[in-house]
C-alpha cells in the first residue's frame, strides 16, 4: 500500500542456495494513492519489517455448525475449522496493545486484541473477514 510496483530483477544466492542478495527497480510514476492508474499490478504483496516485527498469535473462528439440519447428530453437524490458531508477526506499533482494541489486517480481516494479550503476548482474535469463503 501507498508503493511503487517493483520488479525483481535478478537474485544473488550464497553458495547453499539461499537467497543473499535481491537486485529491483521500481517505477516511480506508479505509487500507490498518487491517482496513478494506467495499469494495474498483477498482484501485491504486504510485509512486515522483519527486524523489528514482533510475535502475535491470532485465532480465526468460523461458524461452529456445518448446518442446521436436526436429523443428524450434533457431533456430526460441528464445523472442524471453527477455531483455528496461527502465529505469525504484526508491525512493532502494536507492541503496546491492550486487551479488546480493534484492527484491520490488511486483506485478512478485522481483529479484536484478546482479553489475554498483554506486553510481550499479543493474541488477536478475528471478529469478521474480509471475504469470507464459508457455506
Amino acid at each position: 500500500m501507498h508503493a511503487y510496483f517493483v520488479k525483481c530483477e535478478e537474485v544473488i544466492r550464497n553458495t547453499d542456495g539461499s537467497i543473499k542478495e535481491l537486485h529491483c527497480t521500481y517505477d516511480p510514476e506508479t505509487r500507490s494513492g498518487s491517482g496513478f492508474n494506467a495499469r494495474k499490478p498483477n498482484g501485491n504483496i504486504h510485509f512486515v519489517e522483519a527486524s523489528t516485527a514482533i510475535p502475535a498469535k491470532f485465532n480465526l473462528f468460523e461458524p461452529l455448525m456445518v448446518d442446521s439440519d436436526g436429523d443428524r447428530k450434533l457431533e456430526d453437524r460441528l464445523n472442524p475449522n471453527s477455531w483455528n490458531t496461527l502465529h505469525g508477526f504484526v508491525e512493532f506499533s502494536l507492541k503496546d496493545t491492550l486487551p479488546e482494541e480493534k484492527f484491520q489486517f490488511v486483506r485478512t480481516g478485522y481483529f479484536s486484541a484478546d482479553y489475554d494479550t498483554k506486553k510481550g503476548n499479543l493474541v488477536f482474535n478475528r471478529t469478521v473477514e474480509l471475504k469470507s469463503s464459508y457455506k
